[in-house]
């Protein structure tokens, strides 16, 4: 993930319950230890899908 906030902008994170937000925010400031990941993806990338991976 890379995100860049500059001075003066506001920065918002919007998801479903459940969705990860808080992690998402936690884990890079350190607020939140990674134990385990596991990732998903609701359909594959369409360059990827059509390759074949």
């Amino acid at each position: 993930m890379d995100l860049t906030v500059s001075k003066g902008e506001f920065f918002g994170l919007l998801g479903i319950n459940g969705a990860g937000r808080s992690t998402t925010i936690g884990m890079p400031t350190t607020l939140v230890t990674p134990t385990a990941a596991k990732l998903g993806a609701a359909q594959p990338e369409p360059e990827l899908a059509s390759s074949g991976l």
